[in-house]
């Protein structure tokens, strides 16, 4: 693949790439930052647009549930949109008083029309020959010619929505502040009906006969057009308004101010369902062309979709980030702290990207949906501790978006005890107390009044730097400034240098830094800070670094599709090239991220030029068939496959991370190859991945997409093994606690009957650990099915025989010959492989777990087995790492394995030239005392949800066993599914 063109596009950085002649561009999936307003299923419904109070339009793929691209360009929010009825185009209209013409295919706007007055509402006819747009007037537009029609009837205020009727002969439109609606005669310009109603929505019915509308009371009612019947209801309180209506044939859905979505029988209008939001305003409301779903969004900044035929959630379409307010680098230059909008604060140490994070909501009494905590200003940022100004703000009851109230607080964030200290502070800052008093005088101000939306300014030694409109503008020594555009899709809230490594970064309510050159100007990178402490960097060539729970965050956008990360993530995953634009990363920390890409590169066996774009991919497609899928939660895929030069040789199938057909998939053969079949998913969401390789190696494109299986849920069973060995024939190899481990792990699991239907134990200790025995378990974990638990623990001497590769010991083993009996690693892959279960991990407490990289680490004579009340586990050859940095556990930090595997999360207690220790004080192994601990206490629940997650328990046990054994040991990971972390306690 060749860089062939930079695009800085929004608030994120897309790369233009070739890959086969087609464009593949980086996405991050930022999401909107402020409310959305307008929702719009394309008419083939495979993506959904949606408007903001942010000013963005937003494309996302309903399979996926990912953002594809984001639209910019209006300055002012978005309250309308509309596709044509080809798809090809969407329309937004917006209350800079403009609408654009969006070409889909490339996301540009095609054509701008300008208006006297904000444009409120847009709706396209049926039969694709005119659209209306509704504000200070009623217009009609044709859409060939673009010639303009305007009603005769003006409104007090300003119309608010306004709807093509079904045969395009018709058009209905009111406001939210007018006293009347309108139904008229398109052709004529005739009134034929006046509706005496502040109306919100507008929908008629398939044969135009029919016309539905809400009001701001909490009305929703249906009227005929050629008859005077009349049907009704309200909501159970007249100030919660009902905003936006959605009808099937049978079903009237109504989405109102308290976050309910109320379904109504349409022919005898009694209440058939209610789907209930984050109890905060709902804004927009439709169903898809198809009338299986109905997609809602408000002031959360999400959009739910509902399936209708069973009335569950199938999937939530939400960004990454948050509106950030403000940031400063500590005074070593080593660090940056993040302020954001919902109050919430992030302490980052730019080398080793270590985080702390907190929020001062959690220490205020009030917690009603009416406050928002906010971080005003970062006062200063010291060693040990911050001092910041957050804002309590209320929302008024009577104004969208608008605070009645504010409260100063002076925040000291304490970092070596993660604790916040709280002063109600007298006065306001300047611009909290004008908006307020301007309040008290009926003059309103938008939210970003607060932070001073005219501009940010910071002067530093001889540096003044400062935005105006979309530029920045950089002056040395009061020179001349240099000016070039900020990138950002919203206001820069705060500019900040850091003087130690001479750039300066820029932060907007886009929810993303930029990190720029003091030097040129020129842009260095760009930085998703993700509040949950994650993070992305993208360099201006469109390589990137993130964390590894990040990578959900980015996407890649071709031919108006969108690919999960690892299509691509081989060839852009290069944190060393995104450290070389980075100041503060010197000449070994970027050598080392270049040993570790390499790394990865050669455990897969690839070489660098095998990354390059191949012309010879082969091609797969697919449909889903989804009619057995409520009933017995089978998905039918009907695959075809195609390569007419190499020929084809595997089919890949994975759900939730783990293959269908094994690690190493089912074998094909041919040019074409097309099979039909059926595949048992797990209740809930399912994350399906489909590719195929030819006989070259080279992949197809990995298809994927979520779909929810409604099948009703039931507990899973859970399959344990725990195995351990404390005595062995050659005694002088004993341990104290291995089969102790062992035991308290079964009894640990064999009581969590809560969570599990069924559990099914096999413990081996000591003398019954034979290799006969254990590969006798592969019949036990065969029986797990795909919603089942499976967990192997094994506990005891891992042993490295002369070519280094790995054994666990057995009772019988000898520990100068570990190959003849005893358990090689593979044997378990084996095991785990033969289960269907697709929640399956594997824990070793035992030396060497983590996996080894023969080439970086020499053979040492072992350290003495006791010390003290600590025993290392220790036997067979000794290692050391060759370098200070092991360039495998490194690319294991930084890069999701990418290598074929069954699925199985594998928990190693120890690095691969580590040991692994037990102790009296804790009477266990190390990471099996953590282990247990953090379950049985809940320490291990790091969100205070009062559920343990695998994902937790792994973050857990990094920490506590690094901690209680004072650095001699730390846990790490032989093999992740990032796919599928699920419930453990």
């Amino acid at each position: 693949m060749k860089v062939q063109r930079i695009l800085l596009v929004f608030y994120f950085l897309i790369s233009s790439l070739n890959v086969n002649g087609q464009v593949v561009e980086l996405t991050v999936q930022t999401g909107h930052s402020s409310s959305i307003n307008c929702i719009q299923f394309s008419p083939s419904d495979e993506l959904i647009a949606t408007g903001g109070e942010d000013k963005n339009i937003l494309i996302w793929d309903f399979f996926t549930g990912k953002q594809i691209r984001v639209l910019t360009g209006h300055n002012g929010p978005i309250k309308s949109l509309a596709f044509d009825p080809n798809g090809l185009t969407v329309l937004s209209a917006s209350l800079d008083s403009t609408i654009k013409f969006w070409d889909i295919q490339s996301g540009k706007c095609t054509k701008t029309l300008h208006f006297k007055y904000p444009v409120y509402s847009i709706s396209y006819s049926p039969d694709g020959e005119s659209f209306a747009l509704a504000g200070h007037e009623i217009a009609i537009y044709s859409t060939k010619t673009l010639s303009k029609v305007t009603l005769p009837i003006r409104p007090k205020k300003e119309f608010t929505a306004v709807e093509f009727s079904s045969d395009s002969k018709q058009l209905a439109f009111g406001g939210l502040r007018e006293d009347l609606a309108y139904l008229v005669d398109i052709s004529t310009k005739a009134l034929v009906k006046k509706i005496t109603a502040a109306t919100t929505d507008f929908k008629f019915d398939n044969n135009s006969k029919t016309l539905i509308y809400s009001t701001s009371q909490g009305q929703v009612a249906e009227i005929g057009i050629d008859e005077k019947s009349r049907k009704s209801t309200t909501t159970d309180w007249m100030l919660n308004s009902i905003n936006a209506i959605a009808i099937t044939d049978k079903v009237l859905f109504t989405a109102t101010d308290n976050g309910e979505i109320v379904g109504y029988d349409r022919e005898k209008w009694y209440q058939t369902s209610i789907y209930k939001s984050k109890k905060t305003k709902l804004k927009a409301l439709e169903i898809s062309n198809n009338g299986s779903y109905i997609a809602a969004a408000g002031n959360n900044r999400s959009v739910v979709i509902w399936d209708i035929n069973i009335n569950q959630a199938s999937k939530v379409l939400t960004g990454s980030v948050n509106k950030i307010n403000a940031i400063a680098f500590s005074k070593n230059g080593d660090e940056i702290l993040i302020g954001y909008d919902n109050g919430s604060l992030r302490k980052t140490n730019l080398l080793t990207n270590q985080s702390i994070l907190n929020s001062p909501a959690p220490n205020l009494k009030v917690t009603s949906n009416r406050f928002l905590y906010s971080v005003y200003e970062i006062i200063s940022f010291e060693k040990d501790s911050a001092v910041l100004l957050i804002h309590k703000k209320r929302y008024s009851l009577h104004e969208e978006n608008s605070f009645d109230k504010i409260v100063a607080y002076r925040v000291i964030w304490h970092f070596a005890e993660n604790f916040l200290t709280l002063i109600e502070q007298e006065e306001l800052s300047g611009q909290a107390k004008t908006y307020i008093e301007d309040k008290k005088n009926a003059i309103n101000h938008s939210q970003d009044f607060l932070l001073n939306p005219k501009g940010k300014r910071c002067k530093q030694g001889d540096f003044d730097i400062y935005t105006s409109g979309n530029d920045i503008f950089l002056s040395e020594k009061g020179k001349n400034p240099i000016s070039f555009n900020q990138q950002h899709s919203q206001q820069v809230t705060s500019i900040v240098i850091n003087s130690k490594y001479d750039f300066f970064a820029t932060a907007a309510w886009d929810g993303i830094i930029r990190f720029w050159s003091l030097k040129d100007g020129q842009l260095l990178s760009v930085y998703g800070a993700f509040t949950n402490g994650q993070f992305v960097y993208i360099n201006p060539d469109g390589y990137y670094y993130a964390s590894k729970k990040a990578l959900d965050y980015i996407g890649f956008r071709l031919d108006n599709k969108i690919y999960s990360f690892e299509q691509f993530d081989l060839q852009y995953n290069r944190p060393d090239l995104v450290a070389s634009y980075l100041p503060y990363y010197n000449a070994d920390y970027i050598r080392a991220y270049k040993m570790a890409f390499d790394k990865r590169i050669s455990k897969l066996g690839l070489e660098q030029n095998s990354l390059m774009a191949n012309t010879e991919a082969p091609s797969l497609s697919y449909n889903r068939n989804t009619s057995q899928l409520l009933l017995t939660g089978n998905l039918t895929l009907k695959i075809s496959c195609q390569d007419k030069l190499s020929g084809l040789d595997k089919l890949h199938i994975k759900v939730n991370g783990v293959p269908e057909f094994g690690r190493f998939g089912k074998a094909i053969s041919g040019t074409d190859y097309h099979e039909e079949i059926s595949i048992e998913l797990n209740p809930g969401t399912n994350y399906i991945q489909l590719y195929v390789t030819n006989k070259n190696g080279v992949s197809s494109y990995k298809e994927s997409f979520y779909i929810e299986s409604h099948q009703k849920v039931v507990k899973p069973n859970l399959y344990l093994v725990s195995i351990g060995v404390s005595k062995h024939l050659q005694s002088q190899y004993d341990l104290n606690y291995a089969s102790k481990d062992a035991r308290d792990i079964k009894y640990y699991f064999s009581i969590q009957f809560n969570l599990y239907d069924s559990i099914k134990t096999k413990l081996l200790v000591d003398s019954s650990v034979t290799l006969s025995a254990v590969y006798e378990l592969k019949s036990f974990l065969s029986l797990a099915k795909p919603n089942d638990v499976v967990i192997v623990f094994i506990a005891g001497h891992g042993v490295l025989d002369e070519n280094l590769d790995y054994y666990l010991a057995t009772y019988e083993m000898d520990f100068k010959n570990p190959s003849l009996k005893g358990i090689p690693y593979e044997l378990f892959e084996e095991l785990l492989d033969n289960s269907k279960s697709r929640k399956k991990v594997m824990f070793l407490d035992a030396c060497h777990s983590g996996e080894i990289d023969k080439g970086e680490v020499i053979k040492v004579e072992y350290i003495e087995g006791e010390q003290g009340d600590i025993k290392f586990r220790n036997a067979g050859i000794g290692l050391d790492n060759k370098n200070p940095i092991n360039s495998l556990e490194l690319a294991k930090s930084l890069f999701a394995d990418m290598r074929l595997n069954n699925g199985t999360t594998v928990v190693s207690s120890a690095g691969g030239a580590e040991y692994a220790i037990e102790g009296s004080n804790w009477k266990n192994g190390a990471f099996t005392y953590a282990l247990i601990n953090g379950l049985f206490s809940k320490k291990a629940d790091l969100n205070g949800n009062r559920i343990i997650m695998l994902s937790e328990l792994q973050e857990y046990l990094l920490f506590e066993v690094n901690k209680i054994t004072q650095g001699r040991q730390t846990p790490t990971s032989r093999v992740e599914n990032l796919n599928n972390d699920f419930r453990i306690k």
